[in-house]
């Protein structure tokens, strides 16, 4: 995936959780900004990939997470687009929707992309 600056985005661009159980309030304010950070560059990402013409192109890794409930990004969409990129792997979660997946498996996301760095 790229970031904005266009190179890839790792997970230390979306921060790596420095609040720790038990620091409260601000703790969890910043857990969710690092979230929502995170699902801006996707969404972007995702928007840049769309708008190109041969998905085919695209030869950077890419890991997918997509939850099959989204009604923002319909589950089709993602299908699509992960068979369409030589590099993706598509993980889709059947129960979750479009921001519940990332609130439901943050970790799993998380210490996933940490392996990819």
């Amino acid at each position: 995936m790229r970031g904005a600056a266009g190179r890839t985005a790792r997970a230390s661009d979306c921060g790596r959780g420095d609040a720790v159980e038990g620091s409260g309030d601000a703790g969890i304010q910043t857990v969710f900004a690092d979230v929502e950070s995170a699902v801006d560059v996707y969404v972007s990402s995702i928007n840049r990939i769309l708008r190109r013409k041969n998905l085919s192109e695209i030869d950077i890794p890419i890991l997918m997470w997509h939850g099959a409930l989204d009604e923002n990004v319909k589950v089709e969409t993602a299908r699509y687009v992960s068979e369409n990129l030589p590099n993706c792997t598509p993980v889709f979660m059947e129960q979750e929707g479009h921001l519940s997946l990332i609130y439901t498996h943050a970790e799993e996301i998380f210490k996933t992309l940490l392996k990819q760095e």
